[in-house]
């Protein structure tokens, strides 16, 4: 019996260039701009990093990102 193909739950752009050494301004842009100006899938992306990331400093700075996009798009 053949194993069946998982697929990832999330597909993250590549080569985003996002990195939690960069200024804030800097990240979110850069976030945005790879989704193309749409700040729920910026959220969501933001969203999925933190929550599956073990590096602390990381999971900080996608949860502040993530909950920066989550505001606006409420709006």
């Amino acid at each position: 019996m053949k194993k069946k193909e998982v697929k990832p739950l999330f597909e993250p752009l590549s080569g985003s260039h996002w990195s939690k050494r960069l200024p804030m301004e800097k990240r979110r842009n850069i976030v945005l701009r790879n989704h193309r100006g749409n700040y729920l899938k910026s959220a969501q992306a933001m969203d999925f990093l933190s929550k599956g990331t073990a590096d602390k400093e990381t999971k900080q700075k996608a949860r502040s990102d993530s909950d920066y996009f989550f505001k606006i798009a409420r709006k």
